[in-house]
């Protein structure tokens, strides 16, 4: 895949499950200072996880500066973050933040979730199916919400999977 952007969501759950390889799918990953903020300065992150993230932002991702200031009427990291797809022309938005996702999809831009990134690498047959349901308990288990229906629906769809 090309580029994204991500905010702050998808790095934090990817973080706690320790499988921010799952991003290696991109060619680059940028965010914004906001962002860079919002997970290196949180207070309710382990001291364990917030080395984990450091580490990663310095080896795989890009923070830019943004000039584009739309008011979007969503946090300071998710805002900045769909200003910056929307400056730079980036057509992937990282993020689990369902507002974030609805507003960036009316600038046309493509979002992906951890569920997304999952399927992604699955397709990509970097991970296998049993992997897959792994990593969707696992993150089901550090408190990311999916209501019954959908985690039905992405359950059926990693076991109809042909991963020959």
């Amino acid at each position: 895949m090309e580029k994204v952007v991500t905010n702050t969501t998808a790095i934090i759950f990817l973080g706690k499950i320790r499988r921010l390889d799952l991003l290696d799918i991109f060619q680059s990953i940028e965010t914004t200072r906001e962002v860079q903020e919002e997970l290196l300065e949180a207070k309710d992150i382990p001291y364990e996880e917030k080395e984990l993230l450091k580490e990663f932002f310095q080896r795989k991702m890009t923070v830019r500066e943004g000039k584009r200031k739309l008011k979007l009427n969503l946090g300071k990291g998710e805002e900045s973050a769909i200003n910056l797809c929307v400056e730079n022309k980036i057509n992937y938005f990282l993020s689990d933040d369902k507002k974030a996702r609805k507003t960036a999809e009316i600038f046309s831009i493509k979002c992906i979730s951890c569920i997304g990134i999952i399927l992604e690498n699955l397709q990509k047959r970097k991970i296998q199916k049993k992997e897959a349901k792994e990593l969707l308990q696992l993150l089901i288990k550090n408190s990311y919400y999916i209501s019954i229906e959908l985690y039905d629906n992405i359950t059926k769809e990693i076991e109809e999977y042909d991963d020959k």
